[in-house]
């Protein structure tokens, strides 16, 4: 078991097309309140990562869930990718450093 990254694209005339409200932006919103409460943190975008270690199963368990509680999802999803996670380092410490560039 590893953690997991997901990332998404949804089609936007798609979206507009079957999301049950004009405001179909909203769907985003949707997506994160829904991942968040299953164990994921947003990180950018449409990318989103398990807090704590997940099975495959588990994972496509938790898709399969929200993929039932929206079914405009099926309809406007381009794209939905699991990637595992294995050693994770952020660069953002090296990136905001000033002319800094010694290891």
């Amino acid at each position: 078991m590893s953690k997991k990254a997901l990332n998404f694209d949804l089609n936007d005339s798609l979206l507009r097309k079957n999301y049950p409200s004009n405001n179909y932006k909203k769907a985003w919103y949707d997506i994160r309140y829904f991942l968040e409460n299953s164990g994921f943190k947003h990180r950018q975008y449409s990318g989103y990562i398990s807090k704590s270690d997940l099975s495959m199963s588990k994972t496509i368990q938790i898709i399969k869930k929200m993929s039932k509680k929206y079914n405009w999802l099926s309809l406007s999803v381009q794209e939905f990718d699991v990637t595992l996670i294995g050693d994770e380092f952020s660069l953002k410490k090296y990136i905001q450093q000033k002319n800094n560039f010694s290891l």
